[in-house]
């Protein structure tokens, strides 16, 4: 039979704050266990070595859910995946430049809080 390595015990690093998961190091915020669990295993905020993770981008604005499909706010562009819409803004006319202008807007404003 296959030995398992004991689980490991995030609980010390992160709060939860309504839905929301906050790194204590950090204060980095994610949706899901997933993301924290990532966050943690590769920053020094948990068990690895990175600084930081850079930030995932929001694409939540440049689309709309309806039903079980995903539109895009700006051509109307409809498919059924989460990640099919997110390789469409990222390829949509315009969308490009307004996301790395908000990313890069976002990165200045929290290293400037850091500093």
């Amino acid at each position: 039979k296959f030995k398992s390595n004991p689980k490991t015990s995030y609980t010390q690093f992160y709060r939860k704050e309504d839905d929301k998961l906050i790194c204590i190091a950090c204060e980095i915020q994610y949706n899901s266990m997933h993301g924290m669990h990532y966050h943690l295993n590769s920053t020094k905020c948990g068990f690895g070595a990175k600084e930081k993770v850079t930030p995932k981008k929001n694409y939540q604005e440049f689309y709309t859910k309806f039903e079980n499909s995903f539109l895009c706010n700006r051509c109307n562009f409809k498919i059924e995946y989460l990640q099919g819409i997110h390789r469409h803004i990222r390829t949509c006319c315009g969308f490009n430049n307004v996301i790395e202008d908000m990313n890069s807007s976002s990165r200045g404003v929290k290293e400037e809080e850091e500093e």
